[in-house]
């Protein structure tokens, strides 16, 4: 499986509201298991800098724009700019990713696995060493 940029229906128009629908295993290719929102990170600042084993994400920019670099095993980067509400982003297992935040960002992430640490490469030395 590759990094895969969707984009979901959204009925409506601007001033009176826009509804996005996400539709589990038909949008969203797996069963979710666990939703992280995350929101609050100053301007410019990382997060992630981690590659997961087994776990599927999928980032959606609720608000703001979040540049996600992913890396594969083979040390090939690939970088997607996230700012389009109905747009999000499929990250499948091995690749690292490293997110950068505007100063108003929310990211939405739905995850295919309950959290487990042992699924986490923190290092990317390790990661690139598999």
């Amino acid at each position: 499986m590759k990094p895969k940029k969707i984009e979901i229906d959204a009925f409506g128009e601007q001033g009176k509201g826009i509804l996005t629908v996400a539709v589990i295993e038909k949008d969203i290719p797996y069963a979710v298991k666990r939703i992280v929102w995350i929101y609050g990170v100053e301007d410019s600042n990382e997060r992630g800098n981690h590659a997961n084993k087994e776990t599927v994400q999928t980032f959606f920019p609720l608000n703001g724009t979040i540049t996600v670099s992913l890396i594969d095993e083979e040390g090939e980067e690939v970088v997607y700019h996230l700012s389009q509400k109905n747009q999000g982003l499929i990250v499948p297992p091995n690749y690292w990713r490293t997110l950068v935040f505007s100063d108003d960002a929310i990211l939405l992430v739905l995850n295919s696995h309950d959290y487990q640490e042992s699924d986490y490469v923190r290092s990317i030395d390790d990661f690139l060493k598999k």
